[in-house]
């Protein structure tokens, strides 16, 4: 089985830097654009299923992947893919939380175990993530073929769970926008063999 993971497009929190976690924030037009171009990519790519977060900015970019594929695919929206929950301290920027939440925003870098007022720690986002993956992958076939569309926070999950083997490694990897990422083999020995590749965006912007 191939693990093919893709970020959602552009959000317009992004763009101001806000915090969305459970938010449920729709793509820019800049993220809608950048959903055609991954999706004109993987066209090509053999897609059995497509998995992905039920927040809009996933849902919208896995359906413009999956109506580029030359084959219906079914497509599964799944709370447990959602990115971390920030609780009380959604839709604010960091610069924001540091001005108007300075002993919250203290702890986020001083406390190992550091969870969000009304929300999650990365230990108890990082379980509902792998604990969702895990019951996906031993309920679709070894032979198939799936597409997970999520937040760069759960693909982080994803990695370092399969890669690395626990949690330590979640800021190691980069995740951007409609970036691909594959593991091959997954359920037995995973690899990677595209980490959040974006070239893409230089083959458009080269047409343009």
């Amino acid at each position: 089985m191939d693990l093919i993971m893709v970020r959602h497009g552009e959000t317009e929190d992004n763009v101001k830097r806000k915090m969305s976690g459970w938010t449920d924030t729709p793509l820019s037009l800049n993220g809608i654009r950048q959903a055609h171009i991954v999706a004109q990519r993987l066209k090509n790519l053999p897609i059995d299923r497509v998995l992905s977060s039920d927040l809009n900015r996933a849902v919208k970019t896995a359906e413009i992947i999956a109506q580029h594929q030359s084959k219906e695919i079914p497509h599964e929206k799944i709370m447990g893919f959602r990115e971390m929950n920030f609780g009380n301290l959604e839709q604010l920027s960091m610069q924001e939380i540091e001005q108007r939440h300075n002993q919250e925003y203290k702890k986020i870098y001083t406390e190992d175990k550091y969870t969000f007022p009304e929300g999650e720690n990365l230990n108890t986002f990082h379980k509902r993530v792998i604990d969702t993956l895990i019951a996906y992958l031993h309920r679709n076939r070894k032979d198939e073929n799936m597409l997970i569309v999520a937040h760069s926070g759960t693909i982080r999950c994803m990695l370092t769970h399969l890669v690395i083997g626990n949690i330590d490694g979640h800021w190691r990897f980069a995740v951007d926008h409609c970036g691909i990422t594959v593991l091959k083999n997954v359920l037995e020995y995973p690899y990677i063999e595209k980490l959040n590749d974006t070239c893409h965006f230089d083959y458009q912007e080269g047409q343009e």
